[in-house]
């Protein structure tokens, strides 16, 4: 009986250890009877109920990134809605043709170049030849001059500038334009100045659009 039983409880021992679910049947000391005793799995959690997974909290960076995304969107709708408001609103103004040939006022090389002597001077004055800055002067000066003719409101007219900034070192140089316009409305003015140590010199393009 001892032998049975020794047989009897390894077996049970290899069939729990494969996982199966099997009964175990254990001797009892009494009276030789047996009683079956039904294998209980172990569950990670109680109850059987299924795991719930942790949920992580939200980063700020990703908070942050939503909400300046959201008022991007909605400017973007309310920009849009303003938009198609005005354009229902506001109707397109037709131009009848005028068939004028001629300006009210001609371009005037004389009153042009006394605003470019008036530029050059000021902002050359004192002025040390850096090849750093000189691209930024240039575009000072050529703004500056364009300024100041668009001011005489030269109707219909593109004003053309253009500006050439250098060192003195005893070279010479030579500045030489060519184009094709009409010689009884269209002009230029040109204006040299020379400092210690720069030399510059400008032309105004006054072009007659029809």
């Amino acid at each position: 009986m001892a032998d049975m039983f020794k047989r009897f409880s390894s077996h049970s021992a290899a069939s729990n250890e494969s996982g199966e679910r099997k009964p175990i049947s254990k001797s009892s000391n009494g009276g030789g009877h047996r009683r079956i005793l039904s294998q209980t799995m172990i569950e990670s959690n109680s109850g059987g109920h299924k795991p719930v997974l942790a949920q992580s909290k939200p980063s700020l960076v990703g908070v942050l990134a939503s909400k300046k995304f959201a008022q991007k969107l909605s400017a973007k709708i309310l920009l849009k809605r303003d938009e198609d408001r005005v354009s229902e609103i506001e109707s397109p103004m037709e131009m009848e043709a005028s068939y004028r040939m001629k300006p009210y006022k001609k371009f005037d090389p004389c009153i042009v170049r006394g605003i470019m002597k008036t530029v050059l001077d000021a902002r050359l004055d004192g002025y040390k030849y850096n090849p750093k800055f000189s691209a930024n002067m240039i575009q000072v000066l050529s703004e500056e001059i364009k300024d100041g003719v668009k001011e005489l409101n030269y109707d219909r007219y593109k004003i053309v500038c253009i500006v050439h900034l250098g060192e003195i070192k005893g070279q010479g140089l030579t500045i030489a334009s060519r184009g094709s316009w009409d010689s009884n409305l269209d002009n230029y003015a040109s204006y040299s100045s020379k400092k210690e140590t720069t030399f510059c010199t400008a032309v105004v393009y006054g072009i007659y659009k029809e």
